[in-house]
């Protein structure tokens, strides 16, 4: 995270956000800070590019070019998918996998196959040998399927693969549902997020002719204040228009900027964007076609067919694939002609290829009509499993909130990071997790550094992802004492199970407005040699930094056997070789400094007792720790009844608080010799910006401190002794 500023991109100032309750301020618009200092303003909510991305939507399911629940193979193509039912229409075309680096891991999972001679989508399913697969000759074939019966060699073909690994786990159907339902539950966020504001007025950045886009209608964002940011767009019947033209769309933007496109059934299937083509089997398409993306101001562009496997020229994949989402809850059927992204269909509606088209695509029907569908992305994971040895790891994505609670705990998303801003311990534990810090596990030879048997330190990458180190196990005595690993040998028919624990480094600290929490991932991981194939069965739970339990990750449906805390659950059979824990959450904090002051201003005024006490915008009571509070010169801290209110004695310098979002009341309870107590001060705290609460009305603070003016007693004037006037002496 950058030193010179916190990159908050909501409504909120992206610096340290400063307070005064003397002068007061505020603005209609979204305030944000750029590079140089100086601030834009934009009219709509902003999520950060590294919160929300390809990464996180489609978490393990980035493995996947196609995800789907019912998916027809109607010609050659080149990807890998998960679907839950797979049929093909044609008998000769196998899915081929030019995956680039070459030797990389192609991963398949298949929940089941339609049989010869019924009907899907109209079109009749030719078998047997359902399910083709083919590669280059040099990468590998990772595909697991519900049943034996699937990849028989009745129903099953593969060609030109170095090596072919197959598994069978009655839960792929189960696990193909959870990766599409997570994305589904991501497209709708999405369309929440276009109902509360996020999206911007496109108008003001779209031209219909524009000259650097060989005149026509192009969407520059260059000019905005977007980098590292999200844009959402609601897309109208006129952008649709030239969205489902050929090279009839071109957009500008900064390299790292994300584009969300919304597309609802409030589209006009009669305007230009749709048409009618006999040869498909539905009658009339939204039509997403070929358009254009340029990352250097337009001198330059790519297009959406520009995608090459046997170099590693990656332009396509990296400034569209990953970078583009089409966020569609369309009902009317949806085709894909030459296009590129990353496509998420929430209806019902049949989504064909009309043309080759790239990227990923999560839809509950699917079909390549005409053309290909291409998996082109370049960073697949490469963990492999096979009867001899097992690859997989765990993930999790980098998070962040504006206060805890419990599992209803929401996400603030307009929270961005930079790579490697955070890191994470990832540590051997007991069955007991009794190991809470992961610093005691030193290296046996020298113990300055830690064990890298026991303990690996993991950084988040660009898109927030936190991938742990990939684990290996093995059903052969003799591999597993050659690499080393003695201990992960997993005998025929038996099982072992290991303990892992995620912490954060440096828990408890405050990080540019960022508490690092000192919540924490248990996984527990049973591995079974059944009949010689390695299985795998997770269990893990999840806490936030005060203590609250956040998820747990376990299958609700069967009866428990895995221990956690005193209670029974049943672990999750896992599918492929990354098992996401979704979320580990920091929360956001404003960090304030409380001045006590004479009313000249001029100093601190040491020896007022100050108490505040704050409810966050739940009604739940703020609740205070000894590290809430970073005392001043010479102030001293008060005992009080309740951890629910903090009290201090100022000091020679004013002391800093760390302030959840929430509606705050500062009180002096008794003020210095000699001067006069003051009046409360009621303030609210939300997404980085105070307010302060006045006679029902709010004032926005501009300044860095919240300051309680003291004024001080009127001495009295000493009241003269009269003297007395002498009496005359009688002569």
């Amino acid at each position: 995270m950058k030193k010179r500023f916190t990159k908050i991109l909501s409504v909120a100032l992206a610096s340290v956000m400063t307070m005064s309750l003397i002068v007061t301020g505020g603005s209609s618009g979204v305030r944000t800070v750029n590079a140089e200092g100086e601030s834009t303003e934009t009219s709509a909510v902003q999520d950060a590019a590294s919160q929300v991305n390809y990464s996180t939507i489609l978490a393990r399911g980035v493995d996947y070019g196609i995800i789907a629940q019912n998916f027809q193979q109607r010609g050659h193509m080149q990807t890998t998918y998960a679907v839950n039912s797979f049929s093909r229409s044609v008998s000769t075309d196998f899915t081929e996998v030019n995956l680039n680096p070459h030797n990389s891991t192609a991963q398949f999972l298949i929940g089941g196959i339609v049989e010869n001679g019924k009907t899907v989508f109209g079109r009749t399913v030719d078998g047997p040998e359902y399910v083709k697969l083919g590669g280059d000759g040099t990468n590998v074939l990772n595909v697991e399927a519900a049943s034996a019966d699937i990849l028989s060699s009745t129903n099953f073909a593969q060609q030109n693969f170095k090596e072919v690994v197959k598994t069978i786990n009655p839960d792929t159907p189960a696990n193909i549902n959870k990766i599409f339902n997570d994305v589904m539950k991501a497209s709708k966020d999405i369309s929440d997020k276009i109902d509360k504001g996020y999206a911007i007025n496109y108008a003001d950045y779209y031209k219909e002719n524009d000259s650097r886009a060989g005149n026509k209608a192009c969407l520059d964002l260059s000019s905005g204040d977007f980098a590292n940011k999200v844009v959402y767009i609601q897309v109208d019947n006129a952008l649709m228009s030239k969205i489902g033209q050929s090279d009839g769309f071109y957009i500008i933007k900064d390299p790292s900027t994300v584009i969300v496109f919304n597309v609802d059934d409030s589209v006009d299937s009669n305007d230009p964007g749709f048409y009618h083509n006999p040869n498909l089997s539905q009658d009339e398409y939204v039509i997403f076609s070929t358009y254009n993306v340029s990352v250097d101001g337009g001198k330059s562009f790519i297009r959406t067919t520009e995608y090459n496997y046997t170099t590693s020229d990656d332009h396509t994949d990296k400034e569209i694939a990953q970078k583009i989402i089409w966020n569609i809850s369309s009902n009317k059927p949806i085709g894909l002609d030459n296009t590129t992204g990353l496509f998420i269909v929430s209806s019902d509606s049949l989504v064909e290829t009309i043309g080759t088209s790239a990227g990923w695509i999560v839809a509950k029907n699917f079909a390549n009509s005409v053309g290909e569908w291409h998996y082109i992305y370049k960073g697949g994971n490469q963990d492999v499993l096979d009867d001899k040895k097992g690859e997989i790891h765990f993930a999790a994505n980098k998070t962040f909130t504006r206060a805890y609670d419990g599992e209803n705990t929401v996400e603030d998303t307009t929270v961005s990071s930079d790579k490697d801003d955070f890191a994470f311990y990832w540590y051997v534990n007991d069955k007991n997790f009794s190991i809470t810090d992961p610093t005691t596990l030193k290296d046996p030879e020298d113990d300055t550094k830690l064990d890298a048997s026991k303990v690996q330190i993991v950084k988040n990458d660009a898109t927030s992802k936190l991938k742990f180190p990939t684990l290996k196990f093995f059903n052969n005595l003799e591999d597993a004492e050659e690499a080393g690993l003695k201990d992960y040998y997993i005998p025929t028919n038996q099982d072992k199970t290991f303990y892992y624990t995620v912490r954060e480094v440096n828990a408890g600290t405050i990080s540019n407005n960022v508490e690092l929490s000192k919540g924490y991932i248990n996984i527990i991981l049973n591995v079974k040699n059944e009949e010689g194939s390695l299985k795998y069965y997770v269990l893990t739970e999840t806490y936030l930094d005060d203590g609250s339990f956040y998820k747990r990750d376990a299958d609700v449906d069967a009866d428990g056997n895995f221990k956690m805390n005193g209670t029974e659950y049943t672990p999750i059979r896992m599918s492929g070789v990354e098992f996401s824990m979704k979320s580990f959450i920091n929360r956001v904090v404003t960090i304030g400094k409380i001045s006590k002051q004479t009313i000249s201003g001029d100093k601190e005024l040491p020896g007022a007792t100050l108490t505040l006490e704050g409810k966050d915008f739940s009604g739940k009571d703020i609740v205070f720790s000894s590290e809430s509070i970073t005392l001043g010169k010479g102030a001293k801290i008060q005992e009080t009844a309740s951890n629910k209110i903090i009290s201090w004695i100022s000091g020679d310098e004013e002391t800093t608080v760390k302030l959840p979002d929430g509606v705050y009341t500062l009180k002096e309870v008794a003020p210095p010799e000699n001067y006069s107590k003051a009046s409360d001060i009621k303030f609210k705290v939300v997404n980085n910006k105070i307010y302060e609460i006045k006679d029902d009305k709010e004032s926005k603070v501009d300044n860095n401190r919240i300051v309680m003016v003291d004024e001080a007693l009127a001495t009295p004037t000493p009241t003269a002794t009269p003297t007395a006037t002498p009496t005359a002496t009688p002569t």
